[in-house]
């Protein structure tokens, strides 16, 4: 069940920062491949996904997005992965290439949001990876990665929030305070439900 939620929570990533894509130059029709290609992987239509991925390699060259779909797929295809060497080590090297590719334009354009989600989406998972495999010192070490494209990525959705310090602050406190709010409830319903 977690790994369903850490699939559909990348997703969900993903179609976020998809848009971004556009600052990037990327038309609308690639957006739609990635969603299209998406949806079929989640759907375990893995000849659909594998066509459209072919596409997007060729149309977005050097992008992580196509290394980081073909993992995705891998991982859905020879579910449970970690008990199969063969594919464990090419999942893993898709999202090595993945945080590569992501890290070199994180190098040139430091706050370009879709390489930072694909910089943690890769580690994230990486460091999952790494972690049911038993291999713990990789898995510590990708999940502090992945850990510092999350607290680079909260400043980058802090900064769409407002162009100064205070409008972030107010965000972050809103979030906690409903974060908050939604913990009480979630407690409150338990205890009426005893």
């Amino acid at each position: 069940m977690d790994r369903m939620r850490i699939f559909f929570t990348a997703i969900a990533i993903l179609l976020i920062f998809c848009p971004r894509l556009q600052a990037q130059n990327y038309s609308e029709v690639y957006l739609e491949e990635v969603r299209a290609g998406i949806e079929h992987i989640y759907n375990q239509e893995f000849t659909q996904s594998q066509e459209i991925i072919n596409r997007l390699e060729k149309k977005l060259q050097g992008s992580a997005i196509p290394d980081l779909m073909k993992a995705l797929q891998l991982y859905w295809m020879h579910y449970p992965i970690h008990l199969k060497e063969k594919q464990l080590q090419q999942f893993q090297d898709y999202l090595d290439r993945s945080y590569q590719r992501s890290a070199q334009v994180l190098a040139s354009d430091p706050g370009n949001p879709e390489a930072i989600f694909l910089a943690l989406a890769s580690q994230g998972l990486l460091a999952e990876s790494y972690a049911e495999s038993g291999r713990s010192f990789k898995a510590v070490g990708a999940a502090k990665r992945a850990y510092n494209y999350i607290k680079l990525g909260s400043k980058k959705l802090a900064s769409y929030a407002g162009e100064n310090k205070e409008d972030a602050d107010n965000l972050e406190g809103e979030n906690w305070t409903r974060q908050r709010k939604s913990m009480r409830e979630s407690q409150d319903s338990r205890k009426t439900q005893r």
